[in-house]
Order: structure tokens, then C-alpha cells, then sequence
């Protein structure tokens, strides 16, 4: 059985994440009593057939408020690089 398109991107991006936004995303996925998760020996599973449409959205625009917190950090290292070597 394989996953919705979105569900298999989210799961991607997510993978890709430092483990303090596994964290948080479990905090998120955890306050919905509807939704499933599973304590293993690798980490915690989640019965996506558990989880709402509304909680993935929820889930996304963290995924999305990381992503563009992480560009805009770059964007400002990158800024303050340049401007020690014109002023250093």
C-alpha cells in the first residue's frame, strides 16, 4: 500500500529535519487524542490512518515556518560573511 504524494513528501522533509523538530512535531501529533503513535526500539511510529487532515496541515505549516526560518538564517550568515570581509 503506498502513500498519498503529500503524505510520502511530508514524511521526506520531515526525515530530512534536525531530531528537535522530531520533537516538536510528536508534541504537535500528540495533542490530538485521535491520532496513534507507537513507542518501538527505533523511535515513534504514527498510524497515519489516525490523522486528520487538519492535523497535517498543522504538521505542514511547521514543517513550512522551519524551512523559512532556516533560509532566512542563511540569507543573514551569508549577509554577515560579506560584511566581515569588506570591513575586516
Amino acid at each position: 500500500m503506498s502513500l498519498p504524494q503529500k503524505w510520502s513528501e511530508m514524511i521526506t522533509q520531515i526525515h530530512s529535519m534536525e531530531s528537535k523538530h522530531h520533537v516538536v512535531i510528536g508534541a504537535l501529533l500528540k495533542k490530538h487524542s485521535s491520532v496513534k503513535l507507537n513507542e518501538t526500539a527505533c523511535g515513534i511510529m504514527v498510524n497515519l490512518s489516525t490523522v486528520t487532515e487538519s492535523v497535517l496541515e498543522e504538521v505542514q505549516k511547521y514543517i513550512d515556518y522551519v524551512v523559512t526560518q532556516e533560509s532566512t538564517l542563511q540569507t543573514i550568515e551569508k549577509e554577515t560573511e560579506q560584511y566581515k570581509t569588506m570591513f575586516y
